[in-house]
């Protein structure tokens, strides 16, 4: 029987041996709204990983002018994030973005939810003012975790639940393989 392409493909889903848990573009998209931010996240998008740059497509090039200068912050995030990504630099280009959050690897899409005690804001008027809520938003983030007893990891110095070991399992993870490599 045939079915309108959408409705297969939506319900896909990858075989267990397939890599797409090791993509490190798979996985940047997954977190994408936690690396940059909802507001940023809204009008951004990894599109692609390639020779170490990590292409971002955006709404206007307003917002590609201003992400270009934060591009040194969202590549040290990504790099905590997903130490075994090969992201070193950025490159930003203007192109459509779905106002709908898009599904990762065959998985229903997400909807982002609203932190608890938080009331919900109004979309950024402008790319300077995304990037300024940003800034305070990862700020605030940071110290929030700190304040709860949150430490870095020794292998990458991204943030850290307590009752976590000394290492994220990222790190632990290629510790781990090291170790039995070796």
């Amino acid at each position: 029987m045939l079915r309108p392409l959408a409705a297969a493909l939506g319900e896909w889903t990858p075989r267990e041996h397939a890599n797409w848990e090791r993509d490190p573009l798979v996985l940047l998209a997954a977190g994408w709204s936690e690396i940059v931010g909802e507001d940023v996240a809204l009008n951004t998008h990894p599109a692609r990983i390639a020779d170490g740059t990590l292409l971002v497509t955006t709404r206007s090039s307003a917002w590609s002018q201003q992400l270009s200068f934060l591009s040194e912050r969202i590549v040290a995030a990504v790099r905590a994030r997903i130490p075994q990504t090969p992201v070193v630099r950025m490159r930003f280009r203007v192109g459509k973005i779905s106002a709908e959050p898009r599904p990762v690897a065959g998985r229903p899409a997400a909807r982002p939810v609203p932190s608890p005690g938080r009331a919900p804001r109004s979309p950024s008027a402008t790319a300077a003012e995304a990037v300024a809520r940003f800034r305070g938003d990862v700020d605030e983030r940071q110290r929030a975790k700190r304040t709860a007893g949150w430490k870095e990891c020794q292998g990458c110095g991204a943030l850290i639940a307590p009752r976590c070991g000394a290492r994220c399992i990222t790190c632990a993870n290629a510790r781990s393989q090291r170790r039995t490599a070796a």
